[in-house]
């Protein structure tokens, strides 16, 4: 059983749901109280667009063990794509009280508050997850185009820098900089974070055009 479980996983890591599904299947009715498969089935029914029944296996893990902050997680993000934002929160919330540190779940709850938006708490909850995880590419994505949002160009410009700290080597940065830089009408420093750009990456998408 221990093996199906395993092949199970590595069909989720290579986007093989529908074959996933088939041996959740074939082997659901031996596992039906161990919670870790029920999460992870649910998960393959999710990413196959099955929501309602990925509902039912996630509610029945909390069922079984109602400290299981993956499931509340889980449930947090299936109801956010269903646009279901009350019940989102709601698990969402609790996947939190359970796991503090569970950056998914305060990411997951800024996702919510983004949809509503309610870009005040989106960022409330965007900032607590980078506190956690300050490298993690969408964290530091998200809250760049959340700031450009709400149209805090020298806040996304003390962001960067301090991203920049934890990431020198990244272009992607540099160049976010240098297009705010540009919006400031300080050209110099963007042609400055621009060549930074380019020197770390020479092919990165129209920075040569931009230097020029």
């Amino acid at each position: 059983m221990k093996d199906k479980i395993n092949k199970i996983l590595e069909l989720v890591k290579h986007n093989k749901f529908n074959d996933a599904k088939s041996i959740c299947d074939s082997i659901k009715n031996n596992l039906e109280q161990n919670f870790e498969f029920i999460n992870i089935h649910g998960y393959v029914l999710f990413r196959l667009g099955n929501y309602e029944e990925a509902i039912k296996l996630w509610k029945k893990v909390i069922n079984i063990k109602p400290d299981y902050a993956f499931a509340f997680n889980n449930l947090g993000n299936v109801y956010s794509k269903l646009n279901n934002f009350d019940e989102s929160l709601k698990y969402f919330t609790e996947a939190l009280n359970l796991k503090p540190n569970y950056f998914e779940a305060s990411y997951g709850i800024s996702n919510v508050y983004l949809k509503k938006n309610n870009h005040h708490d989106a960022l409330f909850f965007l900032n607590k997850s980078l506190k956690l995880k300050p490298n993690i590419p969408i964290l530091i994505k998200s809250k760049l185009e959340l700031l450009r949002l709400m149209d805090k160009k020298k806040e996304a410009l003390s962001f960067l820098d301090e991203m920049i700290n934890y990431n020198p080597n990244d272009a992607y940065l540099y160049n976010e900089k240098a297009l705010i830089l540009s919006q400031l009408n300080k050209q110099v420093e963007s042609i400055n974070s621009y060549k930074s750009a380019y020197l770390i990456d020479p092919d990165y998408p129209y920075v040569l055009g931009n230097i020029v």
